[in-house]
């Protein structure tokens, strides 16, 4: 709504969303990596014209205008040249990836964890971001 109202998108830090999930890897413990995580501001976009995820997001919980959904058609070239006029911000855009289950998630950090390495050996910016992803 605040964008039909006055044009601009909202960035956010994740520890405004509801889901849990979504700000779990941005308020980790990162001592044991020797990384300090960024702070981070965020929107999402999807591709797909329904879309279960971004439904229960931004549908207010009494129903009503908030309940309904709007589609807007974006170019990203025309929104990659709009942010790249901020020059002494980053951006970084990449992919949901919902390929873990809840009990999944929840394990990533353990040692023990088949996958540990690959998302905390050489811990980086990059690898941050993947976790933010899940």
């Amino acid at each position: 709504m605040d964008f039909l109202q006055t044009g601009e998108f909202s960035f956010v830090e994740p520890i405004v969303w509801t889901d849990p999930y979504e700000k779990r890897f941005y308020l980790a413990d990162y001592k044991n990596t020797n990384y300090q995580p960024k702070q981070l501001f965020c929107t999402c976009f999807t591709s797909k014209i329904s879309n279960e995820a971004a439904w229960k997001m931004y549908r207010a919980d009494g129903g009503g205008i908030a309940s309904r959904t709007i589609r807007f058609d974006f170019q990203r070239s025309i929104l990659l040249r709009a942010l790249a006029q901020y020059e002494d911000a980053k951006f970084y855009l990449g992919c949901a990836n919902y390929n873990y289950t809840t009990k999944q998630i929840d394990e990533l950090h353990k040692k023990t964890n088949p996958e540990y390495e690959h998302f905390f050996k050489d811990f980086s910016d990059e690898k941050f971001m993947n976790l933010l992803l899940i």
